[in-house]
């Protein structure tokens, strides 16, 4: 929780808003465009986010190739902001950095709270917000800095439906597979199959880095959803899973497979990474 650290005055402040972020879908940890804490030591300074089992893992990276000193040390805070600006979580940084040192801060927050029981606190328009200051002083502070940055994810929402005709006639290890277009010669493959223990399983595959949640229905004769499967896959490895078993369809064939045709629909959020960032403004430019 935030205490009262947060009310202090701080030489410079960064605000960091992560635009288009529903959910946490990135195949990659998510950096902040580059900022500078101050103009005199030069040094550059990114944050960063990553999913890390159930939480939110959240870092600051010195840059490799800045003009600043060898050794630089920093007195700060990272803030998760509310719709309002204010800090609901905060986590503290005392420590000295070289050239590309890292520090991180584990289990920061919640995945499930903040995209979740808590979305509203946390979420404007799906835009998460972090704040990160500076308490470090070299000389008197002269002039309080601010600087303003813009991230937007590249998540989309995608939906189909998958009519598999004769799938009554299915034998043991066929399978029907389609493709749906993620990016430009960037595809996410989908593959249905008859396993020998009789389920029809699913399979995902990709050649492109994306992370993505999916809810797959079964559409009865009148185009209901008569059993689904929720999910989320990483894509580091090919996704599969049992979506149903074929006794099932068959005991309710006039009602799932009416002339033997299966209906399915996809639903599904997916993330490729960052699709813009920008500073977008310093008080005091560097």
């Amino acid at each position: 929780m935030a205490d009262n650290y947060c009310n202090r005055l701080a030489p410079f402040t960064y605000i960091w808003a992560i635009e288009n972020f529903p959910a946490f879908l990135s195949p990659f940890p998510i950096l902040s465009p580059p900022f500078i804490v101050d103009c005199y030591r030069k040094s550059h300074w990114r944050l960063g986010i990553a999913e890390s089992d159930y939480h939110i893992r959240c870092f600051v990276k010195r840059q490799d190739n800045d003009d600043g000193p060898e050794t630089d040390h920093l007195s700060s805070q990272i803030s998760l902001l509310d719709t309002e600006g204010f800090p609901l979580i905060a986590g503290k940084i005392e420590r000295s950095f070289q050239k590309g040192d890292t520090f991180e801060i584990h289990n920061f927050a919640l995945i499930a709270d903040v995209f979740g029981t808590r979305k509203d606190e946390f979420l404007s328009n799906d835009t998460l917000t972090f704040r990160f200051r500076s308490f470090t002083m070299h000389g008197d502070i002269i002039r309080i800095n601010m600087c303003f940055a813009r991230t937007r994810l590249d998540i989309q929402r995608r939906s189909f439906i998958w009519t598999i005709g004769d799938f009554g006639s299915f034998g043991v290890g066929e399978s029907v597979a389609r493709s749906l277009v993620v990016t430009e010669n960037k595809n996410l493959f989908v593959t249905l199959q008859l396993t020998e223990e009789g389920n029809v399983k699913i399979q995902f595959a990709s050649n492109v880095a994306v992370q993505f949640n999916f809810r797959i229905s079964i559409l009865d004769v009148t185009g209901k959803s008569a059993t689904h499967v929720n999910g989320k896959s990483k894509m580091y490895d090919p996704t599969h899973f049992n979506l149903t078993e074929k006794a099932y369809l068959e005991a309710n064939r006039g009602l799932l497979l009416p002339v033997g045709i299966l209906t399915l629909r996809f639903e599904l959020i997916l993330g490729t990474g960052i699709a813009h960032e920008e500073i977008e403004s310093y008080r005091f430019p560097p």
